[in-house]
């Protein structure tokens, strides 16, 4: 969780706060304190929500948290979504792979529905699309290395 943390810091002072860590039970959720959707600095105006599923399990003599669903969104000043991941390989929907919706995209095919396959998102490629490429406002001067360095620990984790 405290990678998690450290990730969304580079974009906003919120706080994370998760539904549980019993191990072998869940799965639990991350998501921010409050609020599912919280502003971010730039000229856009643009918001994030997340809500990260997990799971405590053993691991030899530790523990290992697990992901198991991921909703990350980027959202319009008026709450409209910019841009959304999901995965969600449990529950009702026939769309268990990861997949992205590009809501605005009607031209000249109709994208708004589409389920458009991504592979497993980290949070940290979220907040670097937001800051790279909507420009959104990074609170840290060395977001980047920090990005980096809890992707590579997440990426490590999920083999």
């Amino acid at each position: 969780m405290e990678l998690f943390q450290r990730a969304v810091n580079c974009v906003t002072r919120s706080v994370l706060i998760h539904s549980g860590y019993t191990p072998d039970r869940g799965p639990y959720t991350l998501t921010f304190g409050g609020s599912e959707i919280v502003p971010l600095r730039g000229p856009h105006r643009i918001s994030l929500g997340m809500i990260h599923g997990y799971a405590v399990a053993r691991a030899g003599n530790g523990w290992r948290v697990q992901t198991t669903s991921y909703s990350y969104q980027l959202f319009l000043p008026d709450e409209r979504p910019l841009m959304t991941w999901h995965w969600h390989p449990e529950g009702s929907s026939p769309v268990s792979w990861p997949h992205a919706h590009i809501p605005g995209h009607v031209h000249p095919v109709d994208l708004r529905k589409a389920h458009v396959p991504t592979g497993r998102i980290p949070l940290e490629a979220v907040i670097r699309f937001a800051i790279e490429e909507v420009g959104v406002e990074p609170l840290r001067a060395d977001w980047r290395a920090l990005l980096e360095e809890t992707e590579r620990a997440f990426r490590e984790a999920e083999v």
